[in-house]
């Protein structure tokens, strides 16, 4: 519970390896890779939740589902990292993959803007990375119809205040650092690029237009990291040389409505609370805490 941050224990059996989480009308759509599938949860008013299926995303192939979003007309598109790269399409009424669509090499995240969708290539493949492409998806004709060159390693996006679309390529943790690709979405090109550094991993928009974007951060180092920039200036505020500090293995992030956000650091086993630049509380939140959904 955000307000006053209490931890309700609310829980129910998942998959192997939970990547992503979307919510819709109730429900919770948890995506697994390791078990190829989903599950499906209802949430009631006490925000407690119940198991109602458990759906096939492609065991038998191996498909290894990464991200999903929910379209307007209630289709949901599954990223899949398996070559080759593709797009499972589900209808939710259905629960069953109709289509499947092909992209580029070892897609990650998945994000719908109106009858299009938008898929990060990351383009791993034998400890390398092919040049970073988001594929443009409509939804009227379930094709690719557009593929835009970015940065090296897409893995996140979010949508700023203005409506642009940020892509955040962590680079390949080795010779190339992280950027961030922004996208007009209206003509589909990338218009900025922050040279934002180190290895950026999810990003989340707060409503106030600070982006801020988890690091990692682990042993050796002293402490988990977060990034944060201004979504419609560029500027950076923290950055490798002076991140936000929180615990060990910043590796997912979400942004509430009135501009706090929170990380889930895996290896400190809890979750933080940043509001502007200060982490203010940490919570207990069990073993390696993922992906992160904020219900309101």
């Amino acid at each position: 519970t955000l307000q006053p941050g209490a931890v309700q224990n609310a829980a129910a059996g998942l998959g192997i390896t939970p990547n992503d989480i979307i919510f819709k009308d109730d429900r919770l759509y948890v995506i697994n890779s390791g078990s190829h599938d989903m599950n499906v949860l209802e949430v009631a008013e006490d925000y407690t939740v119940t198991s109602i299926d458990t759906v096939d995303l492609g065991i038998e192939d191996g498909r290894w589902p990464q991200h999903g979003a929910i379209t307007d007309n209630g289709k949901l598109y599954v990223s899949n990292l398996s070559p080759p790269g593709s797009v499972s399409v589900l209808d939710l009424e259905q629960l069953q993959v109709s289509i499947l669509i092909l992209v580029g090499r070892s897609p990650a995240d998945v994000m719908a803007i109106g009858n299009k969708v938008y898929v990060c290539n990351s383009g791993y493949h034998d400890d390398e990375y092919d040049p970073g492409t988001v594929s443009v998806i409509s939804t009227t004709s379930n094709s690719v119809e557009k593929v835009i060159s970015v940065g090296v390693n897409p893995q996140f996006m979010a949508l700023d205040p203005s409506g642009r679309l940020h892509v955040v390529c962590t680079g390949d943790y080795a010779d190339v650092e992280g950027v961030i690709n922004i996208i007009n979405t209206e003509v589909d090109t990338v218009v900025q690029v922050i040279q934002i550094g180190g290895q950026p991993g999810e990003i989340a928009i707060a409503p106030n237009g600070i982006a801020y974007v988890a690091a990692g951060g682990w042993e050796p180092d002293p402490a988990g990291k977060v990034y944060s920039y201004h979504s419609l200036t560029g500027e950076i505020y923290h950055g490798p040389d002076n991140p936000i500090e929180v615990g060990l293995g910043a590796m997912r992030i979400v942004a509430a409505d009135d501009n706090a956000v929170y990380v889930a650091c895996f290896s400190a086993d809890r979750v933080y609370k940043i509001v502007g630049d200060t982490p203010v509380d940490s919570y207990e939140a069990g073993d390696e805490p993922g992906p992160m959904m904020i219900i309101e």
